[in-house]
């Protein structure tokens, strides 16, 4: 079944005919305009635009590279790890003077909390083996 977007202008909440890209001092912007808003802001900017220069293409700057999917072990270790520095590992995460992670399971957990985590399953289980 097919869909259809409807855009509103942004500057008076009239049926737009879609986005308006634009960019000023590096940063770039999107609005929705109607065609009588973006005649306006066409005309506004002509002016400056004959009377400039293109600029050079650049590389997107900025963007953290995505970081690989986790696996199945390492999203339970993380559930792992913030179980218990809520539970038993909670004076464990004040001594280290970090504050108690969020309860929520959504996200990733900080990498210290982790470390703390393994740190403590390794004395724990040195002191097993003793």
């Amino acid at each position: 079944m097919a869909q259809k977007t409807i855009y509103v202008d942004d500057l008076d909440g009239s049926d737009a005919e879609g986005p308006v890209a634009f960019g000023l001092n590096g940063k770039d912007f999107i609005i929705d305009l109607s065609e009588k808003n973006r005649r306006r802001l066409e005309d506004f900017l002509m002016e400056f635009i004959t009377n400039s220069r293109p600029a050079p293409r650049r590389a997107v700057t900025g963007v953290k590279p995505a970081r690989p999917p986790r696996g199945p072990a390492e999203r339970g270790e993380e559930l792992e790890a913030r179980a218990w520095c809520l539970g038993a590992g909670v004076g464990w995460v004040e001594q280290a003077g970090y504050p108690a992670p969020a309860e929520s399971t959504r996200g990733r957990l900080a990498k210290k909390y982790v470390e703390l985590y393994r740190k403590h399953g390794q004395q724990a289980s040195d002191a097993a083996k003793s």
